[in-house]
């Protein structure tokens, strides 16, 4: 009989070796982990208890044959022969073949640089390192998801001899991926080892992100790898200690830098997964679980169902969470009705000179969403005014240039219009500043004027001008200095 201390967390690989006589194990309770070839040699262990709070068995724990155990309740298969606390993740996104194939050609440019023997591609390799390339990315490492070494990928199939793995991400393209591993030397010597003979490559693109696998081996083993792409949603066996952060995203419309949805507009909550071996804000993979709960904090305004799928009903705001165990995180969203009407003025009175701007808003007001595109148009054959418009506040500033009349039409991207009449005319003659009266300041304006004779506009000569004699003399700015002081 072997009993365990009570503080062992792990029992590692040939931790307990050749012990032919044992028949009995007391596992303590604080045991979490117990590893490949943990027992090896121990052929008369024929029964164990497993201690409830353990959290990971890997295959072949025990040799030269397993010991009968049941399984703690609490641990799922780690799709390798082992157990462990973990979760199953959904992963989709495209697998592109065309793109390995293009790695290999740099590959093996290289190697004929350097006087090697050219890589035969492999299919079965190739299949095995695009189910990497996916693992890679919800977990950037060369152990699994499950936890296990990456060549476990190879169980069952026939490739002896040394194998080796490179693994990237980040890179759009086969040559940007390829001189990234030629910028790190033990990437670039497993690309040209002259040991190797047969390579697969993985390509995955998930999320906007490229995750790049080669697999080599010794063996020459070949099979048509066809130029294409796949879309794929993949299950990946997650070990729990590598679920620490999982984020909430709704795709939402965004026209002035307010996020909003549309009253029965349908939407989904995204969740991604981080990735705890790249430390990139590119790097958190979308994922989907039968585990995952969803709840929205407001249900007349939006309504989600357990996969995720939100339904907005009224407008208000809504606040969509997720849980998963002890993680929660939440997006707040916006709804809004559908633009109904176009809210701007249906005239304008402009003096020359004068500006003003106008706020063009949409009903109903204050729950209305906001259109993605705005047309406006413009009817000015008198050139009585100028305009500058700004689509994302939604303003226009109009300016008098000359007495006339024009209009402007605004139309939104659902076929609403709206028309803005505008009346152009001359202010108040002897009005310098336009505050509609005529005042000391006016006259004095004026006398200087008339004295230092200022380069003038004709909308400035009109106002200064009292006889319209095409002059500003002395003669007007006392007649505007009596209409000052007289009234």
């Amino acid at each position: 009989m072997i009993i365990l201390g009570s503080t062992i967390k792990t029992i590692g690989q040939y931790d307990v070796r050749g012990c032919s006589n044992v028949t009995e194990v007391i596992f303590p309770q604080t045991l979490e982990r117990i590893n490949t070839s943990a027992f090896d040699g121990c052929p008369n262990l024929k029964s164990v208890e497993m201690p409830s709070g353990i959290k990971r068995i890997f295959k072949n724990w025990c040799k030269p044959e397993i010991p009968e155990y049941t399984v703690p309740a609490g641990l799922m298969s780690d799709g390798d022969g082992g157990w462990m606390q973990g979760e199953v993740f959904t992963v989709s996104g495209t697998l592109d073949y065309g793109a390995a194939l293009d790695m290999l050609d740099l590959v093996n440019q290289e190697r004929a640089n350097e006087g090697k023997d050219s890589l035969v591609i492999d299919k079965q390799l190739t299949e095995l390192a695009m189910k990497r390339a996916i693992e890679i990315s919800t977990y950037f490492s060369h152990t699994r998801p499950n936890g296990t070494d990456n060549f476990t990928v190879f169980d069952g199939l026939d490739y002896p001899g040394a194998r080796g793995e490179n693994i990237l991400a980040g890179y759009s393209s086969a040559s940007g991926a390829f001189s990234g591993w030629m910028g790190s030397s033990g990437h670039k010597a497993n690309m040209m080892r002259d040991g190797y003979k047969s390579v697969g490559i993985g390509c995955f693109e998930g999320n906007g992100v490229y995750y790049w696998v080669q697999i080599f081996a010794e063996t020459e083993y070949e099979g048509q790898v066809k130029r294409e792409t796949k879309q794929v949603s993949e299950q990946i066996n997650i070990y729990k200690g590598y679920i620490s952060t999982l984020s909430l995203y709704v795709r939402t419309k965004n026209v002035t830098g307010v996020p909003y949805l549309d009253v029965n507009d349908t939407a989904d909550a995204i969740v991604r997964l981080y990735n705890q071996e790249w430390e990139s804000p590119i790097a958190n993979i979308a994922v989907t679980c039968d585990n995952f709960k969803f709840e929205s904090t407001d249900t007349s305004v939006a309504r989600v169902d357990d996969k995720g799928h939100i339904q907005c009903v009224g407008p208000g705001m809504a606040t969509i969470r997720l849980t998963y165990g002890d993680i929660v995180d939440e997006e707040t969203i916006r709804v809004l009705y559908e633009t109904k009407s176009i809210i701007m003025p249906e005239h304008v009175d402009l003096k020359v000179g004068e500006e003003v701007k106008i706020q063009v808003k949409f009903g109903p007001e204050d729950q209305s969403t906001f259109p993605t595109e705005l047309k406006w148009s413009f009817e000015d054959d008198e050139k009585a005014y100028s305009s500058t418009h700004n689509n994302k506040t939604h303003t226009i500033t109009l300016k008098g240039v000359k007495p006339g009349k024009g209009s402007f039409t605004v139309t939104t991207d659902n076929g609403l219009s709206a028309t803005t009449t505008i009346t152009v005319t001359r202010g108040l003659k002897g009005d310098v500043n336009n505050d509609g009266r005529v005042t000391l300041y006016d006259a004095l304006q004026i006398l200087k004027q008339a004295i230092l004779k200022w380069t003038q506009t004709e909308n400035e000569l009109w106002t200064m001008d009292y006889n319209d004699d095409g002059a500003v003399t002395l003669y007007d700015a006392l007649k505007f200095l009596q209409k000052a002081i007289l009234g």
